[in-house]
């Protein structure tokens, strides 16, 4: 049984296997963004089916997938964090996080133990295709079509507004000091405040 979305699939144990070795789940490739990813065929083994293999973002991070086709749908096979060496010798204008000497070291260790993965080296990288023009040929234009869209948040029902206010310093720190998701906790308590006045 094949986990499958947005026309990537992958097998769970080989999920496990990945989270064991990458620390990643096979089920973050749907997030990969083709628009912008490099590609290309892996031949250095006879699989017995085409594979191929592709470096793009996922957030801002540089990730490398190894990949099979199943007609229209991308098979996910190994999916890591490229190393400091691969982020180097792809690096572009866009802020792409550097992997740390920790995590360049359990990037390296994870591809040692895992056959379905490989460093390329510098001259590989440079002779990859861009996903856009790869894709379509392989699993057709409709298919191409719907991995190549910029992935992200999906829109809100409800849609927030900027706005510039003015906070005291104790009130701001409180809230700051509850850590990631602070700011959805201050617009909840005044949601809350306005509901228990009569303003909503």
């Amino acid at each position: 049984m094949y986990n499958k979305s947005n026309g990537i699939e992958f097998d769970p144990a080989k999920d496990q296997i990945n989270r064991s070795k990458h620390g990643v789940s096979l089920a973050l490739a749907e997030s990969f963004e083709w628009d912008s990813a490099l590609d290309a065929l892996d031949d250095r083994y006879a699989y017995g089916e085409p594979r191929f293999i592709a470096y793009g973002l996922i957030s801002d991070r540089v990730y490398c997938l190894v990949y099979t086709l199943r007609g229209e749908t991308l098979r996910a096979i190994s999916l890591r964090k490229a190393n400091k060496r691969e982020v180097n010798d792809l690096l572009s204008k866009r802020t792409i996080v550097m992997p740390t000497d920790e995590e360049n070291a359990a990037i390296n260790r994870g591809i040692a133990a895992d056959p379905d993965t490989r460093e390329l080296s510098t001259e590989e990288i440079r002779r990859m295709r861009p996903a856009r023009e790869t894709l379509p040929r392989r699993i057709g234009e409709g298919a191409a079509a719907e991995l190549l869209k910029r992935r992200g948040r999906p829109p809100a029902d409800v849609t927030k507004v900027a706005t510039s206010v003015r906070y005291d310093r104790d009130v701001l720190d409180a809230f700051r000091s509850t850590g990631e998701g602070w700011q959805t906790r201050m617009n909840d308590a005044l949601r809350d405040y306005a509901k228990s006045h009569g303003m909503m």
